[in-house]
């Protein structure tokens, strides 16, 4: 079956729909896309153009023609399918191409893909035919499907079977495909015109007619097929091979001296080939178009004409292939590859040498292996007519050259030419040519021969002689300095001619640069040197460092001085200075010549082929380093482009300082990017199981991924960012969890997508395969589009919440529902709150400031911190940005309240304002400020279990253990009321401080008022905020419990430190071994879909056990083991040796890399996020209060320098193109002003005496109040056992007897609003818990269902007459009946009614009536006294209650 086909003919495309079997046509291969091609292909034939590389075309462009793109689109379509076999044809003149070619392939990947053959074939030479059409095929069969991996099998198989394909077949005749030759019809003749007699050819045939002796020729045809031209052609190509046999088929479309014959065959076709049969008898006809195509081989029920036209037929069969010969391709293809799927990719040796065949004496033959000679000059080769004993038509004479005679039978050469001399000459200064960069290998301006020849002819300006000429040759000089500069006293003029020249104009700036290293020291160390004199011989430079090396090697080995001399000089003449100053043999001796102490091989670079990476014109190392600095720092390109410019003018290395583009910038960032994805990719290859984590911010959409093998380079990481914009409306009509899912597979496609190709099909169906955990935060959209992705990949079994998210969400909901916190979050959070009135006033700010600066310590009272707090900024998103606003509200308590006191008695404020001022000082009670302290311990405790789960690499194995550890804490702290027992005078929680700050405040004065912090209070009043703490923390629980429930808890069985907890206590150990086994089998059963479960689950155990053993006494020392370190060691190949019973673990991997793989928390993607919003927006320094860095800033480019020649100006010294920088006036003034303000110590910075050792920490401030809270909170659970209950003070002044027990949430009195939020929870937990169950009874069932909403935006199926109407217009009807009522209209939805009063004229009476559709009369005498009545048509008068008019019913 036949996928798909191609052709850029119409014709032929529709001759291929007519009588081909190709499911699909392609009208051009190079506009198709090969991502829409078939990857499950077997073969693929293909015959790309042959005109670039016919040895017929005048030109050959070969690979640089632009029809060569269909080859190089062929090569591309087959890496992209990659099918079992490949079979492609071209001319044999592409073998002279032969090398190209083979580049090609290797381009695309095919030749270590591919055993790659190729194979000449003729259907007269190997098939018997009779036509000549030699043709070359390459044979490509895939390696992981071969039925052999050996290329001397292949080679000999293929030898064979052609041996014995030419033995079998039957010789076939002309006769035999095309029949006798028909009688010609009576000639008529044919004039050729009036300037017949002079053209060119007719004196060229009367030339050779007379040699062969024949009658000149006729300027009249005697066929009426033939021109005289071919006619003529004709006669004479028969008359000179008289005695063949016939029949004769030649081509008349080409000129004599080419003319294609054949004897008994027929010559190659082309598309222009006009073949002429001529039988013994003499009769002649041309082949028609089904002729020429029985001569390809194509059956005679395909060749009907109805389908393509007749010229349209002949182009098919010049392009056509033999259809045997290409039968034979597929044949020996077919047979070397098996038709059994492939284990996998080919892992031998890749890029086999190709297998050339030829033909030798009818056999086939491997082409021996030839090597590349250099081109020689040859002689014309001349053409003659051998009129007898030829041959053939003609054959071809070679003259010797003039420098050239016999000798024993061979052709001699004589004495070189000056133009040999000259390229010897080249040779010998081949290797000090390439020194000079970009003018290596260059010749003189003006060429030796052409310098003699100009002499010769006496032209002015050019060389006179050829002594001049072999002077200017010489590159090895043994002259002197003296001699040397009086031979060339300008090294500008001789620096294209002479090495010394060029070396001598260039010394100091490639001293300077490539041929110096920087030492420790500010010392330099210059290695391009001169050679010795004392070494004699010619002239030459080296590199000292590698001749010190070398002769340390010759010492150390024989010691010979000779010898150190002789390859000290060879060194020093090969040389090529940048590429040496690259070489590892360079970069060794430099380290052996710096380390003279240690042995060589020990200071050998690293990678040898460094210097080979980073030669030529390519970004160096420096510059990614710099692309890279510039990219973490979030800078554009533009900003880069020029800061390139400034180092580029720094560095003194170009005569034309130029800037990195910022297309080259982005070209870096790709290669960069696209390498970073090749190592991601290859992990991922090897992985088994992977995460998707997902997250959105504006426009953007954040995709990473989280591997079984994080643990490795590219195990974990970015896929794509992408915008999640609809590019049309209809767009928008699909769910939007169907089109987050569909992004999401987008980007998977995108890894999968090599820089420049296409996508490989291969890589991303692993990459759906290697799927099975969705991980996001809590938004509906993307949990559900994590339950469609389930439907879609077939291993995808858990779609997870993100645990940070849920609990920031569990966290805030009691806190919003409580009444008495709720009051408090108000006051200080709200519209008109405390906290924003000073965050968004910068006269608040300056007062607040100014306030805790001016209070001093009094009686009672003491400042908690020591320095002033600018800000009580929060973000109003998150509810966990308010817990440094209340910890500072509590520390800054005093001084608030007197801002607030000042503000009320400000007069030149506004009444209301300062009664608003007044209102917020009269609510700092004890009750509220005692709900405000235990708010803020209570948004501690919570961020405090938060921040375990808000990190990229959370251990989902912990999280059962850290949720039973954070509950047994909250009750202890906050329903067990510990939170408000004093513990001392070092630790304090925030309710602690805030009821010291107000117990310590004098009384505060404002106009005739005053107000205490802490007046009496009543016991009821604490007892309500005790109950209200008792709500929230129980409601928070239940919210806790029920995110933190379901499938993902059961990854808590590869949790070591609570198996060895379980092993402690034998009742303890019985309930962990049944929650474990269920777990086991939820995992195994709905996770894995293990159908060997029970096997898996024993293995499980043994290797559980194996790990608590290992780690036993770090357990018991109470340290904390990493879990998943732990459970890779179960993957080694010794492990399981460790264990009797078992000799390897079968089903243990799989399980385990499932929880390798596995992550709970999106944090990576919102940080990701968070940079992604960096980098898109431009972002400020730290400025100064003052403002005077953004002063500065604004100053020095508003008036400071224009550009870099203000600092600096730029000159050269004589003979030296390398440009020097001299400081400007300005530059000079700015190291002054430097120096005397800051000394000469610029990156000469002393390292800290204190680096490394423990700092004591500062009191007084913010983080020492953050450290304080926490402190005090671990401390009150530590002597919880050791504290009496009942007569312990607590910091609010009442004993802990007289505050209120725990009592179920139900029996709370402060209960109210915390009801729903409780059942909520619990209805969230019960869902999750069915799920969890449906695992175990359905474990093949996705637990997952999807209710999608589609919208409908766009009309599909359209009415026509709604088209037509979009607006349907009412109805103008005119009542004339008598009524009562006076003349008035009436609107209605269908109709617009009239009706006219008796003092109506009878021309408004007439105009209403023709404005009217429809008149409604009582009879018809109303109308007799109106004019034109007769017109109005009969359809619109009626008569009744009630009328029915154009598919309306009005009710009259």
């Amino acid at each position: 079956m036949i996928r798909f086909a191609s052709d850029i003919n119409p014709s032929v495309r529709k001759w291929l729909e007519s009588n081909g079997r190709a499911k699909i046509i392609y009208e051009d291969m190079l506009a198709r896309s090969v991502s829409e091609l078939p990857r499950s292909i077997d073969g693929y034939v293909v015959g790309f153009p042959c005109q670039p590389y016919s040895k017929q075309s005048c030109n050959r462009r070969a690979f640089k023609d632009p029809r060569a793109k269909v080859f190089f689109c062929s090569l591309k379509t087959a890496a992209h399918m990659q099918p079992r076999w490949i079979v492609m044809e071209n001319v044999e003149g592409i073998m002279a191409f032969r090398q190209r070619l083979l580049s090609a392939f290797r381009r695309f990947g095919l030749l270590d893909q591919y055993f790659f053959c190729i194979l000449p074939l003729c259907p007269k030479q190997c098939l018997k035919e009779p036509h000549r059409r030699p043709r070359i095929y390459f044979i490509l069969l895939r390696k992981d499907v071969s039925v052999t991996q050996d290329c001397s099998l292949i080679r000999k198989f293929i030898e064979e079977a052609m041996s014995e394909i030419g033995r079998s077949l039957p010789a076939l005749d002309l006769k035999d495909v095309l029949g006798e030759v028909t009688a010609s019809a009576p000639p008529p003749t044919c004039s050729l015109g009036t300037r017949a007699g002079g053209s060119k050819w007719v004196v060229q045939h009367n030339d050779i007619r007379s040699r062969l002796g024949m009658p000149p020729c006729q300027l009249a045809s005697t066929c009426s097929f033939l021109t005289a031209r071919e006619a003529s052609s004709v006669e004479m190509a028969l008359f000179a091979n008289k005695g063949k046999g016939f029949p004769c088929v030649m081509d008349v479309s080409q000129s004599f001296d080419r003319l294609p014959l054949g004897w008994g065959e027929c010559p190659c076709l082309t598309t222009s080939s006009k073949l002429l049969l001529v039988s013994a008898h003499g009769q002649k006809r041309l082949l028609s178009a089904q002729e020429k195509l029985k001569l390809l081989g194509l059956p005679a029920d395909v060749l009907s004409s109805s389908a393509a036209g007749h010229s349209s037929l002949h182009t098919m069969a010049g392009n056509g292939m033999h259809l045997r010969s290409v039968a034979t391709a597929m044949m020996l293809a077919l047979s070397l590859v098996s038709r059994q799927n492939p284990s996998g990719r080919y892992d031998g040796p890749k890029a086999s040498q190709p297998l050339i065949f030829q033909w030798s004496r009818s056999k086939l033959s491997l082409r021996p292996p030839t090597a590349r000679k250099p081109k020689k000059a040859c002689s014309r080769k001349t053409r003659k007519v051998q009129v007898k004993g030829g041959r053939g038509l003609k054959s071809k004479g070679v003259s010797k050259t003039p420098n050239q005679k016999k000798h024993n039978g061979r052709v001699k050469p004589v004495k070189r030419s000056l133009s040999e001399m000259y390229a010897k000459q080249m040779k010998r200064g081949r290797e000090l040519d390439g020194l000079y960069g970009g003018e290596a290998g260059k010749s003189p301006a003006t060429h030796p021969v052409r310098a003699l020849k100009d002499a010769k002819r006496g032209k002015a300006g050019q060389s006179k002689t050829r002594k001049e000429i072999t002077t200017l040759l010489r590159r090895d000089q043994s002259h002197g300095h003296a001699e040397h500069k009086h031979l060339h006293p300008d090294p500008k003029q001789f620096a294209g001619k002479c090495a010394r020249c060029r070396y001598l104009l260039h010394r100091q700036s490639w001293r300077q640069t490539i041929a110096s290293v920087q030492l420790p020291g500010q010392k330099q160390l210059i290695w391009l040197n001169e050679k010795p004199h004392r070494l004699g011989s010619s002239w030459g430079i080296g590199c000292d460092v590698c001749a010190s090396m070398l002769s340390r090697l010759v010492a150390e080995s024989a010691g010979h001085s000779a010898a150190r001399i002789a390859n000290t000089e060879k060194l020093k003449r090969r040389l090529n200075t940048k590429k040496h100053s690259l070489s590892s043999v360079h970069q060794t001796a430099l380290q052996c010549f710096l380390h003279p102490g240690q042995h060589i091989l020990a200071t050998a670079p690293a990678s040898c082929a460094e210097g080979q990476a980073f030669s030529g014109a390519v970004p160096q190392l420096d510059d990614y380093l710099r692309v890279w600095r510039y990219v973490k720092s979030s800078q554009s390109f533009n900003s880069i482009e020029s800061s390139t410019f400034t180092e580029a003018f720094i560095s003194q290395k170009r005569s034309d300082p130029m800037e990195v583009k910022r297309r080259a910038v982005a070209q870096i960032v790709k290669v960069m990017r696209e390498q970073v994805r090749k190592r991601k990719v290859e992990c991922l290859l090897r992985a088994t199981t992977m995460t998707l984590v997902v997250d959105d911010k504006k426009d953007h959409r954040v995709i990473l991924f989280h591997s079984n093998l994080s643990h490795e380079p590219g195990g974990s990481g970015l896929i794509q960012v992408l915008r999640i914009a609809e590019q049309s409306i209809a767009g928008h009509e699909e769910d939007y969890a169907v089109r987050m899912a569909d992004t999401i597979e987008r980007g998977l496609q995108l890894l999968a997508t090599p820089l420049h190709g296409d996508p490989d099909a291969w890589v991303f169906t692993h990459l759906r395969e290697i799927t099975k955990h969705f991980t996001a935060d809590g938004c509906p959209a993307v949990q559900k589009a994590g339950r469609i992705l389930a439907q879609r990949f077939p291993n995808l079994t858990l779609v997870h919440r993100d645990h940070a998210h849920a609990i920031r969400l569990a966290a805030e909901r009691p806190c919003a529902a409580q009444e008495q916190w709720a009051e408090v979050r108000e006051a200080l959070f709200g519209s008109a709150g405390l906290v924003p009135d000073v965050m968004n006033s910068v006269e608040w700010k300056s007062k607040l400031w100014a306030i805790q600066h001016d209070a001093q310590s009094c009686d009672g009272w003491q400042k908690p911190l020591a320095t002033a707090l600018k800000h009580l900024n929060y973000s109003p998103v998150r509810w966990n940005s308010q817990d440094a606003p209340l910890r500072r509200f509590a520390a800054l308590l005093v001084p608030i309240a007197l801002l607030l006191a000042v503000q009320s008695q400000d007069s030149r404020l506004t009444a209301s304002f300062r009664q608003n001022c007044q209102t917020m000082l009269q609510r700092l009670t004890p009750a509220f400020l005692v709900n405000a302290g235990l708010a803020s311990d209570y948004s501690s405790e919570m961020l405090r279990f938060l921040r375990e789960f808000d990190k990229a690499d959370h251990d989902p194995a912990k999280t059962l253990r850290q949720k039973r550890l954070f509950f047994e804490r909250l009750k202890c702290l906050f329903l067990e009321n510990h939170i408000l027992d004093d513990v001392g005078e070092d630790v304090q929680t925030v309710t602690r401080l805030i009821c010291q700050q107000a117990m310590q405040c004098p009384p505060i004065l404002y106009g005739p008022k005053v107000h205490y912090l802490w007046p009496k209070t009543s016991k009821d009043d604490f007892r309500q905020c005790v109950l209200g703490m008792h709500a929230v923390v129980e409601s928070a629980i239940m919210e806790v419990d029920s995110e933190l429930c379901g499938f993902a808890l059961d990854f808590a069985i590869f949790d070591i430190a609570a198996f060895h907890h379980a092993k402690q206590d034998v009742q303890g150990w019985r309930n962990f071994e049944l929650l474990t086994k269920g777990r086991l089998e939820r995992l195994l059963r709905s996770g894995l879909r293990h159908a060997e479960w029970k096997a898996a689950s024993r293995e499980w155990w043994a290797a559980a056990h194996q790990l608590h053993q290992q780690n036993r006494e770090a357990l018991d020392r109470g340290e904390e083991i990493d879990n998943r370190h732990a459970w890779r060691q179960s993957l080694e190949p010794g492990f399981a040796a460790q264990i009797s019973q078992f000799g390897e673990f079968r089903y243990l991997s799989g399980l385990v890399q499932y929880y390798l793989g596995f992550t709970d928390s999106s944090t990576g993607a919102e940080r990701a996020l968070s940079q992604l919003v960096k980098i898109c927006s431009s972002h400020l320094g730290p400025l100064q209060d003052s403002g005077v860095t953004a002063s500065m800033l604004l100053e020095i480019t508003l008036d400071g320098p224009a550009d870099e020649t203000d600092f600096c100006q730029r000159f050269y010294f004589p003979g030296d193109e390398t440009p020097q920088l001299r400081a400007t006036d300005f530059s000079l003034e700015l190291a002054q002003l430097w120096r005397s303000s800051y000394g000469s110590r610029f990156r000469l910075y002393k390292k800290r005496k204190d680096a490394g050792q423990t700092r004591p920490k500062k009191a007084g401030t913010e983080v020492e109040i953050v450290r304080s809270q926490a402190r005090a909170a671990d401390r009150i659970v530590q002597q919880v056992s050791r504290r009496q209950a009942d007569t312990s003070a607590t910091v609010i002044g009442l004993r802990r007897r007289d505050l209120p027990r725990h009592r179920p949430l139900a029996e709370n009195p402060a209960k109210s609003g915390l009801e729903a939020v409780y059942a909520c929870a619990a209805k969230r937990k019960s869902a999750k818990l069915d799920e969890r169950k449906l695992r175990i009874e359905k474990p093949l069932q996705s637990p997952y269902q999807v209710n999608l909403r589609k919208g409908h935006l766009l009309c599909r199926d359209v009415d026509p007459e709604a088209v037509a109407y979009t607006k349907r217009p009412s109805l103008n009807l005119l009542d004339l009946r008598s009524s009562p009522l006076g003349g008035h209209a009436a609107k209605d939805r269908r109709a617009s009614v009239c009706r006219l009063g008796p003092s109506t004229l009878p021309m408004d009476i007439l105009k209403a009536v023709r404005k009217a559709e429809l008149v409604v009369v009582s009879s018809w005498r109303h109308l007799q006294a109106m004019p034109s009545a007769s017109n109005i048509p009969s359809g619109a008068w009626t008569n009744g209650q009630s009328l029915s008019y154009k598919g309306m019913e009005l009710s009259m």
